[in-house]
């Protein structure tokens, strides 16, 4: 319980200071130039995206990792006064877990950047097809359709 609610306060924290870098260094960035490349705005898109949940899971992996570190350290002591050859093994044997979980998130890493410029167009596509305001002119110019259109996979 005490655990889960200091989880969820750090998360929360790390969250908002996050966020408040993210805008702050927004607020700064002179112009509009690069708020109107598209490179940019695909990576913009992605960090907006990560901002959200990324600092509330890094506190969660840290968390988890360092209960892991020291359940571990106590499974390798007992494992290694039984056979010290089999604490060895068990301690080599993660590196290619680790390659491979590494390898997993960069290619999620990948993934996200890919498919940046087609979520930031769905999500302008939904606020304009959802908005109270903005719904009202798409369904009277006929216009769902064709936002429907540019956001498709194609």
């Amino acid at each position: 319980m005490l655990e889960s609610w200091i989880k969820t306060l750090l998360s929360e924290r790390s969250m908002i200071t996050v966020n408040s870098f993210l805008l702050d260094a927004f607020e700064r960035i002179p112009g509009m130039r690069f708020f109107e490349d598209r490179q940019y705005r695909d990576r913009l898109e992605t960090l907006r995206d990560r901002a959200t949940w990324l600092p509330s899971q890094f506190i969660n992996i840290s968390a988890n990792l360092f209960t892991a570190i020291l359940s571990s350290i106590g499974i390798i002591l007992v494992i290694a006064y039984l056979s010290p050859l089999l604490a060895l093994l068990l301690v080599l044997s993660t590196g290619p877990f680790a390659f491979v979980q590494n390898r997993y998130n960069e290619m999620e890493w990948d993934y996200a950047k890919e498919y940046a410029m087609l979520r930031r167009k769905m999500d302008y596509a939904r606020s304009l097809l959802l908005g109270r305001r903005s719904a009202k002119e798409i369904r009277l110019f006929g216009l769902g359709n064709f936002l429907y259109d540019i956001t498709s996979v194609t």
